[in-house]
């Protein structure tokens, strides 16, 4: 799915270099009108298995913490369901560190 969005958008955010995934979404860089971001989308098998009320739920409560900044909580920028791709999304802080198995 990342390699296919390169170069695309989702939301208003340019789709970048693949970061990384887990077992419900794949991390890309994003960028929109210069600010750098994290872009989470979630893999639509998984709004197909869950259903796409429980996705978007998901990404609604993820959403719900922009704004608020705490030194252990990551920044949230944006998120929703794209009108063009039909994906369900969050954007967040990009933060230098190695992932979780590195």
């Amino acid at each position: 799915m990342a390699a296919d969005l390169k170069g695309q958008h989702v939301g208003d955010w340019g789709v970048g270099d693949y970061l990384g995934n887990g077992a419900s979404a794949v991390v890309v860089s994003a960028e929109r009108q210069g600010q750098i971001a994290a872009l989470k989308i979630i893999d639509p098998e998984m709004v197909e298995r869950y259903g796409a009320d429980q996705q978007r739920h998901r990404v609604e409560l993820e959403c719900s913490l922009r704004g608020h900044e705490h030194p252990h909580l990551i920044q949230i920028f944006d998120g929703g369901l794209c009108s063009e791709t039909r994906y369900l999304y969050i954007v967040m802080e990009l933060l230098a560190f190695p992932t979780l198995t590195s």
